[in-house]
């Protein structure tokens, strides 16, 4: 009955006695029934519509709806709800989303994905406002505090050392590099 909303009952879109233009999908002569759809008299949104305007790392505004015990359903626009997953709620562990957020509150979310085939989007509340390229990908970078303020170009100049490709140590215990080479 619709491309974006889950419909429990035909009463929650129609009312009894309404007249409507439908599609014929399927006709079981053996049980003497027709199946028809509303939904395929309009074009496919996943297809091209959500997909257009709703893409990873975009931060959006949108609507608590619903509260589960493994995440939070929030309303982007009319008919259209995105997950954002408990794990994604905050910083810290979240037992349940009402420790965080409430029906009706208004959030801002980062979308993570646009799955079509599922036709889901997933959501984070917590990544809204990350904006380095290593934190949009979803990896952790715990620890890296120190390097925050370092330039792209600078990250990509620093050395590694250590591992399989060898060079050197990862650590020092103290002394100069000079005193170091010498041992």
């Amino acid at each position: 009955m619709s491309w974006t909303r889950k419909i429990g009952h035909p009463n929650e879109v129609l009312e009894k006695g309404q007249r409507v233009s439908c599609q014929v999908l399927n006709v079981d002569q053996d049980r003497k029934r027709i199946a028809l759809g509303l939904k395929q008299l309009k074009e496919d949104p996943w297809e091209t519509d959500i997909p257009g305007r709703y893409e990873p790392n975009d931060v959006v505004t949108g609507k608590v709806t619903k509260l589960t015990n493994f995440g939070v359903f929030v309303e982007l626009e009319p008919g259209l709800e995105g997950l954002l997953h408990i794990s994604e709620l905050a910083d810290h562990k979240v037992d349940s989303p009402e420790e965080v957020v409430k029906v009706g509150d208004e959030i801002e979310v980062k979308i993570l994905r646009v799955d079509r085939g599922e036709r889901k989007i997933g959501l984070s509340r917590k990544k809204a406002h990350w904006t380095r390229p290593e934190d949009e990908e979803g990896e952790s970078v715990e620890g890296e505090t120190a390097e925050a303020g370092a330039s792209k170009e600078q990250k990509e100049a620093k050395e590694l050392n250590g591992g399989l490709g060898g060079g050197g140590p990862l650590f020092s215990m103290g002394g100069s590099p000079a005193a170091e080479e010498q041992e």
